[in-house]
């Protein structure tokens, strides 16, 4: 997938977010896409929904972006995190699985928190007060069928510019 090969998004602003709707596997990965083109490395990136909402697509989308090979890229629900090298380092965590901040202290991913990783986390909910302040938050949701709404909202300057740059890849 390259920007040519993309399904034209529309994000829609709505106070301090960027909606849009995902109305399959390739809308999700191109919006993955779109925010991994932009990503720099230092960026935290939040992945939020129910199971089978497409976090782990839109993470494929988002190694697409940093030029990985999105094949490679599955959901780290059983290791934790799975580390990337593309033009930047890429960290995918899932911490589904996770119970108690002992454990999360345990498996490494504030060593991640760095200038030159862009992290994407799913369930960071289970982070609870430690979670970065400054971050991308994705809450995917099933809106009809076979659908997603996908809901952007940036936290702090790194991420609001971010999300700039994300909404003027879709402006004509």
């Amino acid at each position: 997938m390259n920007r040519n090969h993309t399904v034209p998004l529309i994000l829609t602003p709505s106070g301090d977010s960027l909606i849009t709707d995902l109305a399959s596997v390739l809308a999700t990965e191109s919006l993955g896409y779109m925010i991994g083109c932009q990503l720099t490395g230092g960026e935290v990136i939040t992945l939020m929904g129910d199971l089978g909402t497409g976090k782990t697509v839109l993470a494929r989308g988002l190694a697409l972006g940093i030029d990985i090979d999105p094949k490679g890229v599955t959901s780290p629900t059983f290791t934790l995190i799975h580390e990337y090298l593309g033009r930047i380092r890429f960290v995918h965590a899932d911490l589904y699985r996770l119970e108690t901040r002992k454990e999360l202290e345990g498996i490494g991913l504030y060593d991640y928190l760095n200038s030159s990783t862009a992290i994407a986390i799913e369930w960071a909910e289970r982070m609870g007060d430690e979670i970065p302040t400054d971050r991308l938050n994705i809450q995917l949701v099933h809106h009809r069928r076979s659908v997603r709404k996908a809901t952007l909202t940036a936290t702090g300057p790194r991420t609001y510019n971010l999300m700039s740059k994300v909404l003027e890849q879709t402006s004509p």
